[in-house]
C-alpha cells in the first residue's frame, strides 16, 4: 500500500494504534552520556570513538544484567536502561559509574521513575525525558536522581529544586556524585 497524502498517513497511523496495546508502567529510567564524545571523534577520530563507546556499551550492558535491567537502546554516545525496581537502577548507575571511571571514561548519568508507556520494545513518556535531560545536566561522575527515583530506590538525602529544559517547573533533585574509591 502507498500512501500518497497527509490525510492517508494520519489514518493508517490511528488504524495501527488501535490495534497495538501501549500499557503504561511503573519503572526505573536511567540514561547514560559519555562525557566528550565530539571532542574525542574531533581530536582522535572515529575509529578512537567507537572503541571507547564500545567500551562504554559493555560496562552498561554487563551492570544492567548483573542489576536486573534491560537496555533498551543506544541514545549514540550513552544508553537507556530500564529497571523494574529503582534501588537495582540506583545500585546499577553507581557501579557503571566506578566502571567507567577505572578505564578513565568521564559519564553522566540521570534517573527517574515512574509511570511510562510500553511502545512496541521501547519506553516513551515524561519520566524518560526527564531522566535524559538529568543526563544532560549532570557534571562528569555525577548521577543526578529526581526526588520520586531517590524515595523508591530508599536513598535519604538532600535534594535541590532544578529546572530542566522543557519544563515550566522546577523537580526536585538528588546528586551523588560517584568515585573511583567510593564503596
Amino acid at each position: 500500500m502507498t500512501i500518497t497524502d497527509t490525510q492517508s498517513v494520519e489514518t493508517a497511523g490511528l488504524t495501527a494504534d488501535l490495534a497495538c496495546q501501549h500499557p503504561t508502567v511503573q519503572r526505573t529510567i536511567v540514561l547514560s552520556d559519555l562525557v566528550g564524545s565530539t571532542a574525542i571523534a574531533a581530536t582522535q577520530g572515529d575509529d578512537a570513538l567507537l572503541r571507547i563507546l564500545t567500551r562504554h556499551d559493555r560496562i552498561v550492558a554487563l551492570n544492567a544484567s548483573a542489576w536486573g535491567g534491560t537496555v533498551v537502546k543506544s541514545t549514540g554516545d550513552g544508553a537507556m536502561i530500564v529497571y523494574e525496581r529503582a534501588p537495582l537502577a540506583v545500585s546499577s548507575a553507581i557501579h557503571i559509574q566506578r566502571q567507567a571511571q577505572s578505564v578513565q571514561m568521564a559519564v553522566k548519568v540521570g534517573v527517574d521513575h515512574g509511570p511510562v508507556v510500553e511502545y512496541e520494545c521501547d519506553y516513551r513518556g515524561l519520566i524518560v525525558n526527564i531522566a535524559s535531560r538529568l543526563a544532560d545536566s549532570a557534571t562528569r561522575g555525577e548521577i543526578l536522581l529526581t526526588e520520586r527515583a531517590a524515595q523508591a530506590a530508599s536513598l535519604p538525602g538532600p535534594t535541590r529544586p532544578r529546572l530542566l529544559p522543557g519544563l515550566d517547573d522546577r523537580i526536585r533533585v538528588r546528586s551523588l556524585v560517584v568515585t573511583r574509591g567510593e564503596n
